[in-house]
C-alpha cells in the first residue's frame, strides 16, 4: 500500500521507510547487524565481498 500511494504521488522514495513516511507514518526500527548491508550501487559489492571473506575467516571456513 505504501509504495503504491508514494508511486501515484510522484514522491521519490528511495526505500520501504521512505514510503512509509510519505504516508505520514512512522516506520518501525529494528537492530540488525551493521553487516547487513544494503547493496545499491556496484561499487557496494566489495564491502559485501569484505564482509563475506572476514565472516568465513572468523568461521574458519573458505568463501
Amino acid at each position: 500500500r505504501a509504495l503504491s500511494a508514494a508511486v501515484a504521488s510522484g514522491d521519490k522514495i528511495t526505500d520501504d521507510a521512505a514510503a512509509v513516511e510519505a504516508l505520514g507514518l512512522k516506520p518501525l526500527v529494528v537492530p540488525g547487524s551493521t553487516d547487513n548491508i544494503k547493496i545499491t550501487h556496484e561499487s557496494d559489492l566489495g564491502l559485501a565481498e569484505r564482509i563475506i571473506e572476514q565472516q568465513a575467516s572468523t568461521a574458519g571456513v573458505s568463501p
